[in-house]
């Protein structure tokens, strides 16, 4: 049984580089359309970015799961294992501040939108996530190519 687990659970860790960028995509969308309605000085949030980071943050879950799965500290050395552990800080954050924005953007008013100081803090939190999603992408770029590589040509 134990080997059966440990297969399964290297299997789905090595899905990890694929199943990140898709919540990435969405949620980096997600957060450039609700700046968009921020800067058209609409007062409500945008309901495609809203659907966009539930999809997002659905899929940072199991992105989540899959590094923590693939995650061995055996496998880096040094300075690459100091990448690793941060890249995996900053994922979980993103996965923690999604949910906060997802549960801040679930929050309507009696006409079924999203406004007033609880679009402020949603969009805060949305924003929040992308810069942590940015954050997590490079560390894990430092990850893969080495420490410091990720902007030599």
């Amino acid at each position: 049984m134990g080997s059966s687990w440990e297969s399964l659970r290297n299997a789905y860790g090595h899905f990890h580089p694929a199943l990140v960028h898709f919540p990435i995509g969405l949620v980096l969308s997600g957060a450039a359309l609700e700046a968009w309605s921020a800067l058209a000085r609409r007062g409500a949030s945008s309901e495609t970015a809203r659907i966009l980071l539930r999809l997002g943050f659905l899929g940072a879950v199991l992105a989540v799961g899959s590094g923590l799965a693939l995650f061995n500290p055996g496998d880096f050395r040094e300075r690459t294992l100091d990448a690793a552990k941060i890249h995996r800080f900053l994922g979980l954050a993103c996965v923690a501040c999604a949910l906060i924005a997802v549960f801040l953007g679930g929050i309507r008013t009696p006409r079924g939108s999203l406004a007033g100081s609880r679009v402020g803090l949603y969009r805060i939190a949305y924003w929040l996530t992308a810069i942590l999603v940015g954050l997590a992408g490079h560390y894990g770029g430092w990850v893969v190519f080495g420490w410091g590589l990720v902007w030599t040509p």
